[in-house]
């Protein structure tokens, strides 16, 4: 039986943390390189906040495929956009994005005009970009959501991580 493709979400303490970081990094290359027609405002804030938490898209198997555009400010909040987003799945407009490199291209998809989630990485061609952020769209409507978000802690000074469940308050 294979395993179906869903939305994971994951909580950090700090505005430092690595994870968070690097996502914050490849959100701002995409926010640079917006497209006309694309809201690039909505890319380039994160939320104020005690913590921070992102969703991410993963294929059956277990592969990235999309990413939040948004930081959030709550589980709650969180799980409740992607599952508006998964309801109006149809609805969800692609943007194609110029990447870092030449010739590499990235997506951005959008509801209502307002970005809400991106692309995992660049990809090679036009071709390839679009395709992939097709089947994004096309998982996102059949994704299971989960239930808890896995919390991230900067590592102790043993180098090991600590994980806690994201509030939902």
């Amino acid at each position: 039986m294979q395993t179906p493709p869903r939305i994971e979400f994951s909580a950090f303490r700090t505005d430092r943390d690595p994870m968070l970081a690097a996502w914050q990094r490849f959100r701002g290359r995409l926010s640079q390189q917006a497209t006309p027609g694309t809201d690039a405002a909505s890319l380039a804030n994160i939320v104020e906040a005690d913590e921070w938490g992102v969703w991410r898209l993963l294929a059956s198997n277990n592969r990235e495929v999309a990413r939040s555009a948004w930081a959030y400010h709550s589980f709650g909040a969180a799980r409740s956009h992607v599952l508006r987003l998964r309801e109006h799945a149809d609805r969800l407009e692609v943007s194609l994005v110029d990447g870092p490199l030449v010739d590499s291209r990235g997506w951005t998809i959008g509801l209502d005009g307002t970005i809400a989630m991106t692309c995992a990485r660049w990809y090679p061609s036009t071709a390839s970009c679009t395709a992939a952020a097709e089947n994004a769209r096309n998982l996102l409507a059949v994704a299971l959501v989960t239930d808890s978000a896995r919390h991230w802690n900067a590592p102790n000074r043993l180098g090991r991580r600590f994980t806690v469940r994201w509030s939902a308050t």
